[in-house]
């Protein structure tokens, strides 16, 4: 019989916030689709529960899940119906039942071959989750403190290197800087040179700082012609000419390697040649 569901002896035991891993291998949007269906309500027994207590709590009283294929009945006008597949949750008989959803069914069929059918079971699985969310919130509250304290310091040595910045740059040699001028006005033009940062200079002082080291490479692109020839007349190095490997030769030396300052000389334009 569609519907009739006789009345259980006990009132079922509520399971919340807990779909007991039915959905955890189910993708989205279908994850969030499958568990809005079971946290429908329903009343039974003169209580209201989840769809999750209400199937669980029919398993353990021993009713049945059932598939039935091709049924038809009579519509009003005489005519026998097209058949259809069903899904029914059975009284403890098998004699009534209730007509369910498939995803009702599936969730049943899925308890039963996990064996979540007995209080014991069901309560054990519950126990065994909440132990394995407390551990996955307390590693990822150790993950943010540690991210948290990382980012700290991070910022920490960012500001003394600003610090340090700001020092070697008021005492800057002026034959560096004028070196500089030279370099850039010969590569940019004029125009180029008026508003010049020697940052590049005092990063090259305390190029053993990793973050100084690493704001020169950045820096020293194709794009900033300027910017390496400065680097290497500073230093007395000669770049690889291709960023990749200038990278990588940037990463692998110190300045013990600098070798001293090397003159600049600029190339002569064509209407200076003759």
């Amino acid at each position: 019989m569609a519907g009739a569901f006789p009345k259980g002896e006990n009132m079922y035991k509520k399971i919340e916030n807990t779909y007991l891993g039915f959905t955890d291998n189910i993708r989205e949007p279908q994850k969030t689709r499958t568990e809005n269906t079971l946290d429908k309500l329903i009343r039974y027994d003169g209580n209201i529960y989840n769809m999750v207590t209400f199937l669980v709590g029919g398993l353990i009283e021993g009713r049945k899940p059932e598939k039935k294929e091709n049924v038809q009945w009579y519509k009003k006008d005489g005519q026998l119906s097209r058949p259809r597949t069903e899904y029914r949750f059975l009284t403890l008989d098998g004699s009534q039942y209730w007509e369910m959803k498939k995803t009702y069914f599936d969730f049943c069929i899925y308890c039963m071959k996990n064996g979540l059918t007995t209080q014991d079971s069901v309560d054990d699985y519950i126990k065994k989750e909440n132990d394995l969310k407390a551990e996955q919130m307390r590693i990822r509250q150790e993950e943010e403190q540690i991210a948290q304290d990382k980012a700290r310091k991070e910022e920490a040595e960012r500001l003394q290197m600003e610090d340090v910045i700001i020092q070697t740059l008021e005492n800057l040699p002026e034959t560096e800087k004028e070196l500089m001028r030279r370099i850039f006005e010969s590569v940019c033009g004029n125009a180029n040179i008026a508003g010049l940062n020697y940052r590049l200079l005092a990063l090259i002082h305390n190029y053993d700082n990793p973050l100084c080291r690493a704001d020169i490479i950045s820096r020293l692109h194709n794009g900033n012609r300027a910017s390496i020839k400065t680097f290497e007349h500073v230093t007395g190095l000669t770049l690889p000419k291709a960023y990749k490997e200038r990278r990588k030769y940037l990463e692998n030396i110190s300045s013990a390697d600098f070798v001293g300052i090397k003159e600049f000389v600029p190339r002569k334009s064509n209407n200076q040649i003759g």
